[in-house]
């Protein structure tokens, strides 16, 4: 009863308990809205890095795409020189059976286009496999991103619902402090 004394009258310890407990609910926002700020510097962060990612990812796109226009223009003008050659053999053939030597050059020709066939033809292969590939990272970056996004919604729902705590003890207190006087 001598502790209880030397606080005064019972308004003054209401008082003083009241100021405690606003005091720890000061210190627990606090504690939030750092853990808020840290949450939404870790999502610029995330952003930023997806950014880059994409940035990156775009370009290697655009990069392989020309590659591959640039492979299927050689792999036409390379089909189209073989038919050339392939005529000109028929002709040469039907003309001029003396020319070996000629014809024996056209066929080394022949060879050699073919084989670029289907060197180019297996870059191409290999070419869309990496596109495979790529799609499937983009299928994965945007899994990421549905993730992201979730976790954002999670995060902003609960900063809502820290506000609107905040809020509802704010005026929670304030109605005590009215009553008590």
């Amino acid at each position: 009863m001598s502790e209880l004394a030397s606080f005064g009258s019972p308004k003054k310890f209401s008082s003083l308990l009241e100021s405690c407990n606003e005091l720890a609910r000061v210190e627990e926002v606090k504690k939030l809205q750092y853990e808020c700020e840290h949450l939404r510097t870790q999502l610029t962060l995330l952003g930023e890095k997806y950014n880059a990612l994409a940035l990156r990812h775009i370009h290697y796109k655009a990069k392989q795409k020309f590659q591959l226009e640039e492979l299927r223009g050689r792999l036409d003008a390379c089909e189209c020189h073989i038919e050339t050659l392939q005529t000109q053999l028929s002709v040469q053939r039907q003309r001029l059976r003396a020319e070996e030597i000629f014809r024996k050059q056209v066929e080394s020709d022949y060879r050699r286009l073919q084989e670029e066939k289907r060197s180019m033809a297996a870059r191409l292969l290999t070419t869309e496999s990496h596109q495979r590939e790529e799609a499937r990272e983009l299928a994965i970056v945007q899994r990421k991103i549905a993730l992201l996004d979730t976790a954002n919604s999670e995060l902003v729902a609960q900063l809502l619902k820290l506000k609107y705590k905040s809020n509802l003890t704010k005026s929670t207190t304030c109605d005590n402090m009215l009553s008590s006087l």
